[in-house]
């Protein structure tokens, strides 16, 4: 089976020939994705990913499916936490194109990750061409921290969810919540973690988790990441999944975990 960390091209002239994926896929799909793409430098992302994709000789029907990608988590210090960044949007199209067709595309970045107790939006992915008007999907809301309450607590990302626009099929993302001390003690505090939709359903989802206390953050999101499919923090990662909210006690800061990159996937025949 093909892992994205065996798909993963690198064209020099930014163009992805649809060749160039006939030993990894099956005939007639190609992806466009980027693993491990984040920094810890406050205030910037990453450089912008941009792509083009040719349609090839023969091929007419095409079906263009786009993930923003996630947002990221909050950072924290002290005593706190909170709901990590929501999941991506998703949206699909089908068209009609003609040999030679060149479609231009930006892939959602992941983002930076956060020392504030806001985390950072999510990064947009769109594509461009014949056949397609503004046919983006947005990045997740971002994460937040709040000070431990002294009583059962639970809340979900805050602020606007990702929107999709231009498909046949637009879905806007998942917000990730946090559960706090609502079962005596904080053994049974909880994560809930937002992945996108149209990888392993239609609307998307968020996969569950335990969450006791300092450095558990990036332990929490792989497990949650290995509940729909790959790891979180490798190069298999999931497209559009939020970023965890740092968790801390005791005097001690924890940034929050970026949000995952966004992902192109074209099929055609």
């Amino acid at each position: 089976m093909a892992t994205l960390r065996s798909l993963l091209a690198n064209p020099v002239d930014g163009t992805v020939a649809a060749s160039a994926f006939e030993n990894f896929l099956p005939a007639g799909e190609a992806w466009v994705w980027q693993a491990n793409c984040w920094t810890c430098n406050q205030g910037s992302y990453q450089e912008i990913c941009c792509m083009a994709w040719v349609v090839e000789a023969g091929k007419t029907d095409v079906t263009f499916e786009i993930w923003g990608g996630g947002g990221g988590g909050a950072g924290s210090c002290c005593c706190m936490s909170g709901p990590g960044g929501g999941s991506g949007s998703y949206s699909r199209k089908q068209i009609t194109a003609t040999a030679g067709d060149r479609y231009c595309m930006q892939l959602a970045q992941a983002t930076d990750c956060a020392a504030a107790t806001t985390g950072c939006r999510g990064c947009t992915t769109w594509v461009v061409g014949n056949g397609l008007s503004n046919f983006c999907a947005e990045g997740g809301a971002s994460g937040t921290s709040y000070c431990f309450p002294s009583c059962c607590f639970s809340m979900c990302t805050c602020g606007t969810q990702a929107v999709a626009y231009g498909g046949d099929v637009n879905k806007e993302g998942v917000r990730s919540c946090w559960w706090f001390i609502c079962c005596d003690n904080q053994c049974y505090n909880k994560r809930f973690q937002a992945y996108p939709a149209g990888l392993v359903n239609e609307n998307g989802g968020v996969a569950l988790t335990g969450q006791r206390g300092n450095n558990y953050v990036d332990f929490e999101s792989c497990i949650a990441a290995s509940y729909i499919g790959f790891a979180q923090m490798q190069n298999q990662y999931v497209p559009g999944l939020g970023g965890g909210t740092g968790m801390t006690r005791g005097g001690c800061c924890s940034c929050g975990i970026p949000g995952r990159p966004g992902l192109v996937k074209i099929t055609y025949k």
